[in-house]
């Protein structure tokens, strides 16, 4: 269930391998991050929970079914490259000291 606090879902392709040699099972799922879409098709292929050798996520750009064939074209998207925080955070501009204010009171 997504609400409208949750942050806009995502489609999600599961590449899911038992062995080397098995064709496996692709799973395109809506979810609003890779966890998520991990735990979702674990929850609808339960029999590859327990031996599976490999499991690859990633985002989908674009999905197309061709129906006379039965196979279906699905375009990865290209993930942004990591940008650490330090980095990424736009420098703070420099506060413009005021010129200091003298009291004026009376002095005694």
């Amino acid at each position: 269930m997504y609400s409208k606090s949750s942050p806009s879902p995502d489609l999600y392709c599961i590449e899911i391998q038992r062995h080397p040699k098995d064709l496996g099972v692709s799973v395109v799922l809506l979810a609003n991050c890779e966890l998520m879409a991990r735990r979702e098709a674990l929850r609808l292929f339960p029999e590859y929970k327990r031996d599976f050798a490999m499991m690859r996520v990633f985002l989908v750009k674009y999905v197309e079914c061709d129906w006379q064939t039965g196979r279906w074209i699905v375009a990865k998207q290209d993930m942004p490259p990591y940008i650490p925080a330090c980095i990424a955070a736009k420098p703070k501009p420099e506060r413009k000291k005021l010129p200091r204010l003298e009291e004026e009171g009376d002095a005694q």
